[in-house]
């Protein structure tokens, strides 16, 4: 999901922890269903997230000399909002 330049990897890892799990679903529609299917099946559990998962509030741009990792990470733009929702506030 997302490309890194290696000396940036390890924070990438850090930053994601457990979402690096994640499952993307086309819609939020998807990933209840598929929430029901774990559950109704006793099959265990699952992360997901949409897409086009809601707009998250972005930090202020206040001239800080800090990189966002989302500036620094290439990843498709099919994925864009995804990125968005799982980096965009670091």
């Amino acid at each position: 999901l997302f490309s890194v330049p290696a000396r940036y990897e390890k924070a990438l890892a850090a930053v994601l922890a457990e979402r690096a799990q994640y499952v993307v679903v086309r819609a939020g529609d998807d990933g209840i269903a598929a929430v029901s299917t774990l559950r109704d099946g006793a099959l265990g559990r699952g992360s997901f997230i949409p897409l086009a998962p809601r707009a998250t509030p972005q930090p202020d741009a206040d001239g800080s000399p800090l990189t966002r990792l989302i500036d620094i990470a290439d990843t498709d733009e099919r994925f864009r909002g995804v990125a968005q929702a799982l980096l965009g506030d670091v």
